[in-house]
């Protein structure tokens, strides 16, 4: 994981480790939503709403 600094001789270090933990928490909050998608999506198709979205990897 990258760390992105801020600079500032004064709390330089803070900075970073609260740089680091926010871009954890973004990257936590789009893998959460995006398995909130893919389940809003596959509650739709059981209902016959529409098609599930199919990873071109599963396509033949």
């Amino acid at each position: 994981m990258r760390t992105f600094r801020i600079p500032n001789p004064s709390s330089d270090h803070a900075n970073t480790v609260h740089v680091s933990t926010f871009f954890l928490h973004l990257n936590f909050l789009t893998l959460v939503s995006d398995f909130g998608i893919r389940i809003s999506d596959f509650a739709d198709a059981v209902e016959g709403n529409r098609r599930p979205r199919i990873p071109s990897i599963v396509t033949t």
